[in-house]
């Protein structure tokens, strides 16, 4: 039986990963025996710590929509690797995280997506612009001045990848045939793509400093709710 949606919009959230040591116990009981497993697996017990509590903040904020606790969701994945939960068919929701902060992305009617990224240096930032960039868009990047082009770079590249989330193509798709620019937000053309029968619109989001961060869905153009930031400590005391 659906819970209940509380939604009226495409929402966003970016959430900072800082749930005190002492809780650690409490977030994994939130994850599902896959997720467990998944986390499991990392090397690093920084980056299971990680994918722990972004898993714990996703389930937190899907809990608040339909009426459950956390820790009864059963997220699934479908074909394309989308999750979605079963008997909730219009709720759609995008995950994304990095470094210590998430992104967090619902909505109801429409496929979405999110991407965050933690700016750091490239060493071959020419190279990748022209990996993945379409004309237009490398265009754009070297009107602006070297020494801002690798956080452009970053915007651009969190507007592709949440994109292609939505759209369910991941790096499967090329990201050369998508330009979304490196501001505002836009509707994409993605005629003559697998995607093209549905309109696709891509935002950036204000990000903690030193992330970049946007978001995509899929659908009519409608109003896009940005959450204030919060702390996962906060959310999870907040049920």
């Amino acid at each position: 039986m659906a819970g209940r949606i509380q939604l009226q919009q495409t929402e966003v959230w970016m959430v900072r990963l800082n749930a005190p040591e002492g809780r650690q116990a409490q977030i994994l009981r939130m994850l599902d025996m896959d997720e467990r497993q998944r986390a499991a697996r990392f090397l690093f017990p920084s980056v299971a710590g990680e994918f722990i509590q972004a898993h714990a903040a996703l389930r937190l904020l899907l809990a608040r929509q339909v009426g459950q606790r956390p820790k009864e969701l059963c997220i699934k994945a479908d074909a394309q690797g989308k999750p979605f939960l079963p008997g909730e068919p219009e709720l759609s929701f995008n995950l994304s995280h990095t470094q210590g902060c998430a992104g967090i992305v619902l909505a109801i009617g429409h496929p979405v997506g999110v991407d965050i990224e933690k700016l750091h240096a490239l060493s071959d930032l020419e190279g990748l612009i022209e990996r993945v960039c379409t004309t237009g868009e490398r265009q754009e990047l070297l009107r602006i001045p070297h020494e801002k082009r690798e956080g452009f770079f970053f915007q651009l590249w969190t507007r592709k990848e949440a994109l292609l989330k939505a759209l369910g193509s991941g790096l499967r798709f090329d990201p050369r045939r998508v330009e979304v620019g490196i501001a505002e937000e836009r509707q994409v053309d993605l005629s003559g793509t697998p995607g093209g029968s549905r309109a696709w619109y891509v935002l950036s989001l204000t990000a903690e400093s030193g992330y970049a961060a946007a978001a995509a869905y899929g659908g009519a153009r409608g109003e896009v709710v940005v959450h204030p930031t919060l702390d996962l400590r906060d959310l999870i005391e907040a049920g």
